[in-house]
């Protein structure tokens, strides 16, 4: 019971079509968003490493994946703090990383040591999100609600796979071809996923 307080939005499991007040909603929204600003992000790390920074694509997809590669090495203490402080509050800090970083590497990258720490840290502060985040929609439900909750989780997260980089890409044309860009549209898409988290409180 303690550990289900911790870990859910409002402490008790609840069946997912028979919210109330609206905060599975609110959260499959918040997981629209975030995929989609990673997504976008990461379908146009490398050629924004070609085109913006000069780098080969050979090089340029091995710094790319710094990104994955942090996300991996936490991915377990994300787990661990998601379980120790509560996995709302670890994904909202995670999400106040991801924008403050994706907005600033708009910005700095001007070289591939700035490149390759701004997608260290990025991959830190996603680890944070995307760990704990189908534990999350799974605290709002008991277990027979799994496979319902497992594909509310699918349908946002894969939606966001096709919204993501479409938008992305539709960004870039837009403004010139310039993939820079699409470190604002991941930080603009991370705002706002923690704006429905952070309405999806226990009031």
């Amino acid at each position: 019971m303690n550990q289900a307080r911790r870990g859910g939005l409002n402490g008790r499991a609840s069946p997912p079509v028979a919210n109330p007040d609206k905060r599975l909603i609110l959260l499959l929204v918040s997981i629209l968003f975030w995929f989609m600003g990673f997504n976008a992000l990461e379908a146009g790390l490398s050629s924004f490493a070609v085109f913006t920074l000069g780098i080969s694509p050979g090089t340029a997809s091995i710094y790319a994946a710094s990104i994955t590669l942090s996300f991996i090495a936490c991915a377990a203490p994300a787990g661990i703090l998601g379980a120790k402080y509560g996995r709302p509050l670890i994904i909202r800090w995670g999400l106040v990383g991801l924008a403050l970083v994706f907005g600033l590497g708009y910005f700095i990258i001007n070289g591939t040591a700035a490149f390759i720490a701004i997608l260290v840290l990025g991959g830190i502060f996603w680890a944070l999100v995307n760990v704990n985040s189908l534990p999350l929609v799974y605290d709002l439900g008991g277990a027979r609600e799994v496979g319902a909750l497992t594909g509310l989780y699918y349908f946002s997260s894969q939606s966001a796979a096709v919204l993501g980089p479409t938008l992305g890409g539709i960004v870039v044309d837009v403004l010139s071809d310039n993939y820079r860009w699409l470190f604002a549209f991941g930080a603009i898409c991370m705002a706002l996923a923690w704006g429905t988290m952070f309405r999806s409180r226990k009031p």
